[in-house]
């Protein structure tokens, strides 16, 4: 007997219209936030520029091997785009006269 392999069920939730976009698969919670965070990051795409608009979700897992779904009973929050962005801190020297 084979142990179960089972992929979570992720999803962006879009605040400004209020709906999920379609589901995707990743092998781990891990992997999911991931790939949501190479978005995030990526110039020009939507998640970077209007980062507070968009979440990160899981809502179920998958069973690969029964092709059954478990459910969440209220979805797992990840954090919103913004709060995924990686921002480069500039430093600034002061110089202080004397």
């Amino acid at each position: 007997m084979t142990k179960s392999t089972s992929l979570v069920v992720a999803s962006v939730f879009d605040s400004a219209v209020g709906y999920y976009f379609q589901p995707f698969f990743a092998r781990s919670r891990a992997e999911a936030l991931r790939s949501f965070k190479d978005a995030c990051n990526q110039e020009g795409h939507n998640f970077n520029k209007h980062s507070g608009d968009y979440s990160l979700f899981i809502l179920a897992e998958w069973d690969e091997e029964n092709g059954k779904f478990q459910q969440k009973d209220a979805p797992d929050y990840l954090g919103t785009a913004l709060e995924h962005i990686d921002r480069e801190v500039d430093l600034v020297m002061f110089v202080i006269p004397f």
